[in-house]
């Protein structure tokens, strides 16, 4: 499945075609199927088992330099309507505050009557708050740490189960309005992948 040195072998059935040691390139057989006796010759089986390696990559992301944050005051404002059954009654006219700049947040409070029986009439109520923006930048080393956060998960999701990052290295680089922040990793995984008999 992936380029490596073998760390371990564990033919469980067929014949181990790499030792500890070697190393193998994608593609290569590790275990195979077909194994060599000397009274019957070629014997086939469902060759099965492990083989661990150590293994390298290196991921990049361009991180902005420049970014937009939140300046000081906001403007906000409350709606209300009621939810009887499937249908909503508003109090409110048409429109809305929608925008990048904008968070809204809804909360729906059913109605109950003393005694704890509630009705089929839940109370909405939607809260906007818009908000003024600002150009900022950041330092090269808030970029490098959003960086790290982001490549570190994208390691992980390429690693199967089971598998070990043993060493990490970062580097970063400005380019332009950009840092590219770059991840050296040497893991341990499982590498082969099973593969049918060609005719």
């Amino acid at each position: 499945r992936r380029a490596g040195l073998i760390t371990k072998v564990e033919a469980l059935e067929g014949q181990a075609m790499v030792l500890p040691g070697a190393t193998v390139t994608e593609g290569q057989l590790l275990i195979s199927g077909v194994s060599e006796t000397e009274h019957i010759g070629a014997r086939f089986v469902h060759s099965m088992g492990a083989v661990w390696a150590r293994t390298w990559y290196e991921l990049s992301v361009s991180v902005p330099l420049q970014i937009t944050q939140p300046a000081a005051g906001s403007r906000s404002h409350s709606r209300w309507a009621l939810d009887i059954g499937k249908h909503r009654i508003k109090f409110y006219g048409k429109g809305s505050i929608t925008g990048a700049n904008c968070d809204k947040i809804t909360d729906y409070k059913p109605l109950t009557l003393p005694g704890g029986l509630r009705l089929p009439v839940t109370l909405v109520v939607e809260r906007t708050c818009v908000y003024d923006t600002r150009p900022a930048e950041r330092s090269a080393e808030q970029a490098r740490q959003a960086g790290e956060e982001n490549l570190l998960p994208q390691l992980q999701s390429l690693l199967p189960e089971g598998s070990r990052v043993d060493e990490t290295h970062f580097a970063a680089a400005r380019q332009g309005d950009t840092l590219l922040v770059t991840l050296r990793a040497v893991c341990t995984e499982q590498i082969g992948r099973p593969v049918g008999l060609e005719n």
